[in-house]
């Protein structure tokens, strides 16, 4: 009997601590369900557009190195700067030479105004 308690309690220890070592390695996480959502809004807007402006942007390294896409979009980013904060302008066009070095952005910069619900 001494014996069956003696294996009985030797088993216990070494499950226990063989538990307190798994825990040492666990990491613990908030779970989550995905839900699908979808958020609708319909506004309308006027465009207010202004006179059509021609903009000349010197193209950086960091913008060529990304392609003729980005330096696009830099020389938008950088004509709706100095057009007075526009929002979009309005039928771009443009003019670059071979190796990037400078786009020249042709087009008519514009605001939104008067947001207002669609009914």
């Amino acid at each position: 009997m001494k014996k069956l308690f003696l294996i009985a309690a030797v088993a216990g220890a070494t499950l226990i601590t063989s538990c307190v070592g798994l825990q040492k390695g666990v990491s613990h996480s908030a779970t989550f369900v995905n839900v699908t959502t979808s958020v609708q809004s319909c506004n309308v807007a006027d465009l207010e557009v202004g006179e059509r402006v021609t903009y000349k942007y010197t193209t950086t390294s960091d913008d060529r190195a990304y392609g003729l896409n980005n330096c696009k979009a830099a020389a938008i980013a950088s004509m709706l700067k100095k057009c007075g904060n526009a929002d979009v302008i309005v039928a771009p066009e443009y003019k670059y030479d071979s190796k990037c070095d400078y786009i020249e952005v042709s087009g008519r910069p514009a605001k939104y105004k008067n947001f207002r619900s669609a009914k």
